[in-house]
């Protein structure tokens, strides 16, 4: 496996149960070891964006303070993408507004 980016697109729900299993521990991309930030690894990148938009759908019923703080701190002070990539900042204007109703 490579690691807990895969295995949360494969198995829903496991990046809720990785994040409870461990409380207090940082968001650690397991592909490289690594505290998770944004724009570092384009599939934990994909992930969480899955994650949240998931979340969203669901208006985020249910989602513990734990993961809206791992959601919250992955994308904060996260640049915004190069001003000519229409198709990024496309998905950026929707991970915003997401976001925005993430922490109201």
């Amino acid at each position: 496996m490579r690691g807990c980016a895969l295995i949360t697109r494969l198995v829903p729900g496991i990046a809720l149960a990785l994040l409870l299993a461990a409380p207090g521990q940082a968001n650690t991309n397991f592909d490289t070891g690594e505290p998770a930030h944004v724009h570092d690894y384009a599939l934990a990148d994909e992930t969480h964006a899955e994650w949240l938009e998931a979340l969203a759908k669901r208006k985020f019923a249910g989602a513990p303070p734990a993961v809206r703080r791992t959601l919250d701190t992955y994308y904060r002070n996260a640049p915004a993408p190069h001003p000519r990539d229409r198709k990024a900042r496309k998905a950026w204007q929707r991970t915003q507004e997401e976001l925005a109703r993430l922490n109201p």
